[in-house]
């Protein structure tokens, strides 16, 4: 009964959270065994919590934590063994620290994945050496906080002294992010591979006969993640348009290659670009372009999550000369128009885009500029007036991509009325072309792929 009223009490104080209701269900299972002198089913206890939390909120099935925190114990209890077994040359504490960091990435990585379109090589060396740590302070913090009720200058003294491997266990998970291959974009994983690869995982598990065969599995489990990869980077061409708070940001990916039309702010770094370059399994950047709106914190903080062949700067004075200034990326041609103004050119495959900056320009100072059946023209700007849709029509691009914050509504109406096709990337999210598909919201080509 104390056992039970010390782990309500933990629950309380961590908060109720799934993951923890679990923690608490299987340990109340294994105090509840230990009084009534029965030997407990530890599958059998993580199968009876999932059950019984699911029977009391079922949405509880779409909380990240809560799969992450039953295939860790799954993996605990099914595949850490096995690798000890493996690793018997080895003391057996030294083992098990090692088998289950390996156990429970064998198990979560593929979630992880799926969800966060990324794969750290350090996740299994950092909680191997982190292990020690987190022993030592789970084990210092009860001792401390049992002599601070009997001697408050001991414990105080204790938990002193736990300070520095604390210290030592937080510099070390803000570093690891850090270095290079911290975070390998793979891409977007489908639920048909998230199924097969979980599949393989359970028959190996279940079947003795391929415990034996379990790095063949391996290498499957390797190839459906890594082919897809590597036939899109002989294969994709698309660009896709981002919302920006000052200007958009365009990527385009040729076959392997990757251009980046400015990089946006250090907010639309962290929740606009990194996630869509992982969620594309994008590990370098070869050309990065910017323009007179971009500002050097962004350009450092792209460079430390990203490595970049080469940065251009489309407008610079020295290099800039009287007529443009012109970038080729195989297929791909790269015009800046003039110095002053955000106009930019490029030609990729057959189709023509011009990027117009609204917000330095008036529709009459770049008429020279366009030029009958563009492609698609992108607009951004803080507001997009009359005169503009009448420049627009008069020039009769076949897409009209428009970033703003902004767009009233006669503005709609007044687009619709003279017959153009456009998007509005703050109603429509990020606006993507394919080849065989042309230009669509980001979402809707997701789903086709899919």
């Amino acid at each position: 009964m104390l056992g039970i009223v010390i782990l309500i009490f933990y629950v309380g104080l961590t908060g109720i959270q799934p993951s923890i209701l679990r923690a608490a269900l299987m340990g109340s299972s294994v105090l509840i065994g230990q009084v009534l002198d029965r030997k407990t089913n530890a599958l059998g206890a993580l199968l009876l919590s999932g059950f019984l939390l699911l029977s009391i909120n079922p949405l509880w099935i779409w909380d990240l934590g809560f799969k992450l925190s039953f295939l860790a114990t799954f993996a605990l209890l099914v595949t850490s063994p096995f690798i000890e077994k493996k690793l018997d040359f080895l003391p057996p504490k030294l083992a098990g620290m090692i088998a289950v960091p390996i156990a429970v990435s064998i198990w979560t990585s593929p979630l992880i994945m799926y969800f966060f379109h990324s794969f750290s090589f350090y996740l299994i060396p950092f909680n191997i050496l982190a292990t020690p740590l987190i022993m030592l302070l789970v084990v210092g913090g009860i001792i401390s906080a049992v002599f601070i009720l009997i001697i408050p200058n001991l414990g105080i003294l204790i938990a002193k002294i736990l300070f520095w491997p604390l210290q030592i266990l937080l510099q070390s998970a803000q570093q690891i992010p850090q270095l290079k291959l911290s975070a390998f974009a793979v891409g977007q994983i489908s639920l048909v591979t998230l199924i097969i690869i979980y599949s393989i995982l359970v028959t190996i598990w279940l079947n003795k006969r391929f415990h034996k065969y379990w790095h063949i599995g391996a290498l499957i489990i390797i190839g459906l993640i890594i082919i897809p990869i590597i036939y899109k980077n002989i294969t994709l061409l698309k660009i896709t348009v981002l919302e920006g708070n000052k200007v958009p940001i365009t990527v385009m990916q040729n076959r392997g290659k990757v251009t980046l039309i400015n990089v946006g702010s250090e907010t639309d770094i962290k929740h606009t670009l990194s996630p869509f370059l992982s969620q594309q399994g994008i590990n370098k950047i070869n050309t990065v372009i910017i323009t007179n709106n971009q500002d050097e914190l962004s350009l450092s903080i792209i460079k430390k999550k990203i490595k970049i062949n080469s940065i251009i700067d489309l407008f610079d004075n020295k290099e800039f000369n009287n007529s443009h200034q012109v970038i080729e990326e195989d297929s791909t041609i790269i015009k800046a128009m003039n110095r002053e103004s955000g106009i930019i050119k490029w030609q990729i495959k057959d189709k023509y885009w011009l990027w117009i900056d609204g917000q330095k320009l008036d529709p009459q100072s770049i008429s020279v500029h366009l030029n009958h059946g563009l492609d698609v023209l992108l607009w951004s700007g803080k507001k997009l007036s009359s005169d503009w849709i009448k420049l627009l029509k008069k020039y009769q691009p076949k897409i009209l991509i428009i970033s703003t914050n902004y767009l009233p509504s006669f503005i709609k109406t007044k687009l619709n009325q003279e017959n153009l096709k456009w998007y509005w990337i703050e109603r429509d999210g990020a606006i993507q072309w394919i080849p065989n598909q042309g230009i669509k919201p980001l979402f809707n080509n997701q789903e086709e792929d899919s």
